[in-house]
């Protein structure tokens, strides 16, 4: 849904800034908290889980300062999403992340409380009162810094990190020097490397990734930073850093215990979450290391709490900003720019899971949200990145490597990058079935929550545009899956009209669905809205008149009408097509070129075209075909399966309806030539029925624009498939159609069919199934 109208958040940041928000969200829930538990699973293997799980990371950094770069949102993953999987797909994200956040924040909380007690204990045990006591004090006091601001919160992240890095630095080099003092027994510690096996390794994965996740938290900070560049060298340097530090520590940790009784990775499992405190206590000059450790162990978990609090109430506010939740909720401080509901909401969520759940459930709750997290947010990029130029062509967007990682793409891209996710999810079952159970009750929630709120406001913001409406439903089981945009009758001739009245009803007649029009008005800027609205009322009334006088006559066929005041035609649109969820869209040429003319910015010629998700029709009709009988299908023979079968569709639907005879003009990119009865068959597999196949000629590729645009003027209907770019851009149409469409004279319609995201998947899988069924009907008798 749109966020007009809402507050938006000050641009403060720097890449700096993020640099150490990224740092900040990401060390304390590594090192300092998860890195024992996830020695417990993977031995002093936990290296190739810390370089395994920021490997798999960097793909994802590299999406979110991609995307964040050119699409900065406070909402982050969640308003990506939405764009590249719809509404719902958005409304789960945000559902997600805000929960993930919140648990996250948790976790921080709890090793905060544990690192203030162990060191109350150790030096004024009289005033220690208990970990939970401790965590629950601190997030009420980093929710009061939150609200007071995000500059004084970058501040808190940047001087607390420094520190960090700073005992961490010392951490090392004292390690080194235990470990150098003997070298063997150091050596020792590598022995029994895969001492847990694979499965190991990979449950360690699982349990280590929520030590990865600063790239969301950086991401969200977009809105906020004040040049898109930094926000992206922020994100990629923050974990680069981040991944340096923890193979580092993590290797001298391991390297310089040495402990007479026990390997070193038993050792350092066997410490709760103070897996630095015991090697600390191990090494050379650990009186000193040691309460140093103390101190960097309460200043790591404190920044991480302070920049996850900051980006749980922005997912919050994200949420809210989308009617996903009651949009009274999205209000923004006045005085210090930050969301109140959302830090005070989120604050009280964090309490709670800090109160109630343990460090190890409550991990893996993260773990597998985030996971579902970034596995929506590759698949959003794999759609957005045909869509949007912006992610293709600017150079304030080009990713580190360019073009290296497009030329050479992850093999099965985006799906493999989900399959390990899952496979990861599968690992953590062995974990803790609380936490994954616990993760996918809460996705259900959400399901839950957009069916009976967030789809209901959805309906009500686009309904409230319709001012007038008409419909005649033969069958009450009518669904009205065929769409239609109507020029204004200033802009269409009465045949025209008849025209598309006709092809329409023969689409939806060939699909037995019902067919629904619109049409739209300006809403501009009107002293009298009231009277403004009366008068377009009759206006509408008059002008879908003929469309029910034409529909009464066809008994077959439901008919809806729908006359809207809009001030964003494409935008409308585009959020018609999502909240009917027609099959298919048919649109005329003239309001694309209105649109080129009107709209500005993104909201240009294609946006429309970019961003429905149904199959598309685009017309142009000639005055001069009064009677379309020659019709002309230009064919590409290894052109897109799907695509030629709505061609196929389209051009059995115009033939039987207008008794057209087609001639099919087939392209075939065949050096050596294609034989007739392969293209018959190609014809035939694709659903055009032998008695419209008789006539075809065939043409090899080179300039095909110009040869169909030579032949048209023999015809008076085309009727052609959209093609599709290259492997760095997609053409929203294709070049060859979209010359037709704009010089060609005679009447022109062009189909596109639309591709979801899995339809890679689907598609050969639905092939296959068809061969099949196919060669085992020809096995029956009588067929």
């Amino acid at each position: 849904m749109s966020d007009a109208g809402a507050q938006r958040l000050r641009p403060v940041l720097s890449q700096t800034d993020v640099i150490f928000i990224v740092f900040a969200a990401t060390i304390g829930g590594g090192l300092f908290t998860l890195l024992s538990p996830a020695i417990a699973l993977a031995g002093a293997a936990v290296l190739i889980v810390i370089a395994a799980d920021a490997a798999l990371e960097f793909l994802t950094a590299v999406r979110y300062a991609q995307l964040s770069s050119a699409l900065p949102d406070v909402g982050g993953g969640q308003q990506w999403i939405r764009q590249g999987l719809g509404n719902f797909g958005g409304h789960i994200c945000g559902w997600i992340s805000w929960l993930a956040h919140s648990v996250a924040c948790g976790v921080y909380a709890i090793s905060l409380g544990f690192y203030l007690n162990y060191t109350f204990l150790n030096y004024l045990p009289q005033a220690a009162v208990g970990e939970k006591v401790f965590a629950i004090s601190i997030i009420i006091v980093l929710s009061i810094v939150n609200y007071l601001g995000v500059k004084f919160t970058g501040r808190i992240n940047k001087y607390g990190a420094i520190g960090a890095i700073g005992i961490l630095a010392l951490f090392v080099a004292l390690g080194l020097l235990t470990s150098a003092s003997d070298i063997e027994a150091s050596a020792k510690n590598f022995d029994n490397f895969f001492m847990y096996g694979f499965s190991g390794v990979f449950s360690g994965m699982g349990m280590f990734y929520l030590a990865f996740q600063g790239s969301e938290v950086g991401a969200q900070a977009g809105e906020e930073v004040r040049n898109p560049k930094d926000l992206k060298r922020g994100i990629i340097i923050g974990l680069l850093v981040i991944t340096s530090i923890y193979l580092l520590v993590t290797f001298v940790a391991i390297a310089g215990v040495h402990a007479s009784d026990l390997s070193s990775a038993s050792y350092l499992a066997d410490a709760k979450e103070g897996a630095l405190i015991a090697a600390s206590s191990k090494f050379k000059l650990g009186t000193i290391l040691f309460p140093a450790i103390l101190v960097a162990g309460i200043i790591v978990a404190f920044i991480a709490l302070n920049a996850t609090i900051y980006s749980s109430s922005h997912a919050f506010l994200a949420l809210a900003r989308h009617q996903s939740i009651p949009r009274l909720l999205d209000r923004i401080d006045p005085k210090f720019g930050t969301p109140t509901f959302g830090i005070v909401i989120s604050g009280f969520l964090i309490l709670l899971m800090a109160a109630v759940m343990p460090l190890k459930d409550i991990a893996v709750v993260a773990d597998v949200l985030f996971m579902f997290l970034f596995g929506l947010l590759h698949l959003a990029y794999a759609d957005l990145r045909r869509r949007k130029k912006a992610l293709q062509t600017n150079k304030v967007y080009t990713l580190p490597f360019y073009p290296y990682l497009e030329i050479f793409p992850i093999p099965g891209y985006p799906y493999s990058i989900v399959f390990v996710y899952g496979a990861l999810i599968a690992f953590m079952w062995h974990v803790s079935p609380l936490g994954v159970l616990f993760g996918v009750g809460w996705l259900f929630l959400g399901v839950i929550l957009y069916s009976r709120y967030a789809m209901i406001k959805e309906i009500e913001e686009i309904d409230s545009s319709t001012i007038y409406g008409v419909e005649a439903r033969r069958d009450t089981r009518s669904r009205f899956k065929v769409h239609c945009v109507l020029p204004d009758s200033s802009a269409i001739t009465e045949h025209r009209k008849v025209f598309m009245l006709k092809f329409v009803s023969a689409i939806a007649s060939i699909r037995k669905q019902g067919a629904k029009f619109f049409c739209y008005a300006d809403s501009g800027a009107n002293k009298n809205q009231g009277e403004y609205d009366d008068r377009l009322s009759r206006y509408f009334q008059a002008y879908f008149a003929p469309l029910e006088i034409f529909f009464r006559e066809r008994e077959d066929l439901s008919f809806a009408g729908a006359g809207r005041l809009v001030q964003d035609k494409g935008e409308d649109i585009v959020a018609m097509v999502e909240r009917y969820d027609p099959d298919i869209l048919i649109i005329p040429y003239e309001q694309l070129r209105e649109l080129r003319r009107r709209v500005l910015s993104i909201r240009q010629f294609h946006h429309v075209l970019q961003e429905v998700r149904c199959d598309l029709i685009i017309s142009k009709i000639n005055d001069g075909a009064r009677n379309p009988v020659r019709v002309l299908v230009p064919f590409r023979v290894k052109s897109h399966n799907q695509n030629n079968r709505l061609l196929a569709e389209t051009v059995t639907a115009f033939s039987k309806f207008f008794d057209g005879k087609p001639t099919f003009l087939v392209i075939d990119d065949d050096k050596k030539g294609s034989a007739r009865q392969k293209i018959e068959k190609d014809l035939r597999d694709i659903g055009i029925p032998e008695d419209l196949a008789g006539d075809i000629r065939i043409i090899h590729a080179g300039v095909v624009a110009d040869r169909i645009l030579e032949m048209s003027k023999d015809f008076d209907v085309v009727i052609m498939g959209s093609s599709r770019g290259g492997s760095f851009s997609e053409i929203t149409l294709g070049q060859t159609a979209e010359l037709v469409l704009e010089r060609c004279e005679t009447t022109t319609i062009v189909v596109r069919h639309h591709q979801e995201v899995f339809d890679p998947i689907t598609n050969p899988i639905r092939a296959l199934y068809e061969e099949i069924y196919k060669f085992f009907a020809k096995k029956v008798p009588g067929n």
